[in-house]
């Protein structure tokens, strides 16, 4: 599970590091390893989203047999202070989400922000018994 102590963790890791890190290399380290419910899974997507946030820059890693981690991490600013990880807010709030059947078989799912309609690709509304 991906929690503001976990990015801390991670910014404090890489912080330490001389090298880019991958996602496994961070999740090997003792800090990590001992939070619950924490996977490699989490790790990664903690490290894309620090990425896109830009405190971190991101390097191709030479992957073995195609397997592995894609990416090594590092931070943008090594000497700099860690700051405090604030969340971004969520865009969509889905406590004012609205689901509707229509008519011809679609599924328009709506919020105040956004509106989605969901429907079968290339079957017809014609069925013969």
């Amino acid at each position: 599970m991906i929690t503001d102590d976990l990015y801390t963790a991670i910014r404090r890791e890489l912080k330490k590091a001389k090298d880019p890190k991958t996602c496994n290399d961070i999740f090997d380290t003792a800090a990590i390893r001992q939070m619950e419910d924490v996977d490699t899974e989490d790790v990664s997507n903690a490290l894309a989203a620090l990425w896109r946030r830009g405190f971190l820059e991101r390097f191709a890693v030479n992957r073995a047999h195609g397997r592995g981690p894609r990416y090594g991490y590092k931070l943008r600013a090594p000497n700099e202070e860690i700051p405090a990880f604030k969340p971004a807010p969520h865009a969509v709030n889905v406590d004012n989400l609205n689901v509707e059947a229509q008519d011809d078989g679609s599924v328009v799912i709506s919020t105040d922000k956004l509106v989605i309609t969901v429907k079968a690709a290339g079957v017809s509304r014609a069925h013969s018994s």
